[in-house]
C-alpha cells in the first residue's frame, strides 16, 4: 500500500518526462521497440534488450551500421568519420 501518495505523484511526473525525453530522441525503430511501456526503466531495459545484443546478431548490428550508413552533405565529415570510427570500436 503507498503511503506518500504526494511523493509518488512527484516521482510518476518525473518518470514520464524522462520516458518522453527517452522517446523523443529515438529513431523510428527505436519508438517502435519501446511502444506501450510504462516507465522509462522499462523503456531502458527494453532497449537494452533490443540493442546490447550478443555474439552474431551485436556483430550484423555493427557491420549494418558500419556499411549502411550514408554520408550527408548537410553534416560536417569530420562528424560522420568519428562515428564511423565509434562503431569500428
Amino acid at each position: 500500500m503507498m503511503t506518500d501518495l504526494t511523493g509518488y505523484a512527484e516521482w510518476y511526473e518525473k518518470d514520464q518526462e524522462a520516458l518522453l525525453q527517452i522517446i523523443v530522441t529515438l529513431k523510428m525503430e527505436g519508438q517502435n521497440c519501446v511502444h506501450n511501456v510504462q516507465t522509462s526503466k522499462e523503456c531502458w531495459d527494453r532497449l537494452a534488450d533490443q540493442y546490447e545484443g550478443e555474439g552474431d546478431q551485436w556483430i550484423i548490428y555493427l557491420l549494418e551500421k558500419l556499411l549502411m550508413t550514408p554520408f550527408l552533405d548537410t553534416e560536417p565529415m569530420q562528424v560522420q568519420l568519428n562515428a564511423l570510427t565509434m562503431t569500428t570500436q
